[in-house]
């Protein structure tokens, strides 16, 4: 049932060094391909990375886990297997709108439903990561999602603070994700 799915789909920091299926990341963008679009310009374009030492290039670049102050990131042997970069053509459009969540929510859902995690990383050095991958002015990164056989269990729970919805670890590494309940969400029944 999708509503699982996207209880799954928590994003994933610690990966296996397993590597990911053949035409795994190709499949992906296949699914990125036919997703909705805003005024249909999909203005969208993908790199996929699954070359280990590329990936190695790629990772310092990478920011990890705002909201885990004493964490810089997977250590060697637990980093993603694979990367897919969407990135904005900006000779189709300005602006890729909505389209970004779309895509990467689409990415996660059908990755999870192959056991495979994922994680949205917006925060990375955009001009070094640019400059990595020979992107031209007319291509601005919009967003990598980092990809791989979760190797920590993600558990979802209730927000205790309201002011307060950061994810943490217990000393197991176990990662916590607080939820606001659905009474503090809806507003109200019309």
């Amino acid at each position: 049932m999708i509503t699982e799915l996207v209880e799954k789909t928590r994003s994933c920091r610690r990966f296996e060094q397993k590597e990911l299926p053949e035409e795994f990341m190709k499949s992906l963008v296949e699914t990125a391909r036919v997703c909705p679009s805003a005024r249909n310009k999909q203005p969208l374009k993908y790199i996929t990375i699954e070359n280990h030492d590329f990936r190695n290039l790629l990772f310092p670049h990478l920011n990890w886990a705002g909201s885990l102050k004493n964490w810089d990131g997977p250590i060697e042997g637990e980093r993603p297997t694979g990367y897919v970069v969407l990135i904005l053509d900006k000779r189709i459009s300005s602006s890729a709108g909505l389209d970004t969540g779309i895509v990467a929510q689409t990415m996660q859902l059908v990755a999870m439903e192959k056991g495979i995690g994922s994680c949205m990383l917006g925060a990375f050095i955009k001009e070094n990561v640019a400059k990595l991958l020979e992107l031209g002015d007319e291509l601005e990164i919009q967003l990598i999602l980092a990809l791989g056989y979760p190797l920590e269990k993600r558990v979802i729970v209730d927000v205790k603070d309201e002011s307060d919805v950061s994810y943490f670890r217990d000393d197991n590494q176990v990662h916590y994700i607080p939820k606001r309940s659905l009474e503090s969400l809806l507003l109200r029944k019309i």
